[in-house]
Order: C-alpha cells, then sequence, then structure tokens
C-alpha cells in the first residue's frame, strides 16, 4: 500500500500548498480522501490519473475537503471515463449525481468545441 500527500493546506490560497487530499494506492485498487484545492495537478504529478480513481472519500464537509470535486468529475468527463462515480462521507455528499457525462453536459452542449482526450491528459504544451 502507497499513501500519498496530495496536499496539507488550509482554506486561504498559497501558492506552495495544496488543499487537503490523500491519494492511497493498495493493489490495483485507487482512491482518493479529500478533494482540496489544486489536488487534481497533484494527482496527475504522481501519475495517478482522475479515471483510474477506483473511490472517492470525503471526511468532512468543510469547503476546503472538496471544493475539487467539480475538477474531479469534469476531468474524469474529459478522459471519456462515463462511469458513475462513487463516494463515501458525510449523507450529504452521497453518490454522484449519475455519470460524469450528465454533470459535464453543459459542457458537452455549449458548442465551445472541446474535445474529450480518453484515457489520458493532454500535455501542457498542446494548444488547440
Amino acid at each position: 500500500m502507497q499513501v500519498s500527500l496530495l496536499g496539507t493546506g488550509l482554506p486561504f490560497p498559497n501558492p506552495r500548498r495544496c488543499g487537503p487530499g490523500y491519494a492511497v494506492r493498495a493493489g490495483a485498487h485507487n482512491f482518493v480522501i479529500d478533494c482540496g484545492t489544486g489536488i487534481v495537478h497533484r494527482m496527475v504529478e504522481l501519475g495517478l490519473m482522475p479515471n483510474e480513481v477506483d473511490h472517492l472519500f470525503i471526511t468532512h464537509l468543510h469547503s476546503d475537503h472538496f471544493i475539487d470535486l467539480g475538477h474531479f468529475i469534469a476531468t474524469r468527463w474529459m478522459m471519456s471515463d462515463d462511469r458513475p462515480g462513487t463516494s463515501t462521507g458525510p449523507k450529504a455528499s452521497g453518490r454522484w449525481s449519475g455519470s460524469s457525462s450528465n454533470c459535464c453536459a453543459p459542457i458537452s452542449n455549449s458548442g465551445c468545441g472541446f474535445e474529450r482526450c480518453p484515457g489520458k491528459c493532454p500535455t501542457s504544451g498542446s494548444t488547440n
């Protein structure tokens, strides 16, 4: 089992620290605990893509522990992962509503020409 600290910051912005989040790799399973600001970027830096996460745990409903949830869900959708996501946490966190396609329908129907990239993230140097 491998545990990585994705961020240990506070709710206040700090350019040197991301919000709270932990990645747990246990055999073939990947888990994320909390979804603070910047953890999606940190996951990618560690080589863990959002579409490789099996389960998300939210420890409590302070905003700094779930504020990047939208980014996490949207990134899974951009990577063509339409599986319903599951999470465990306080009653209000529940199961993600439907699939990531449902959550991201406004993006795909906006006519902005946004394209999905199955299973990978484009490099930072790519342009459209």
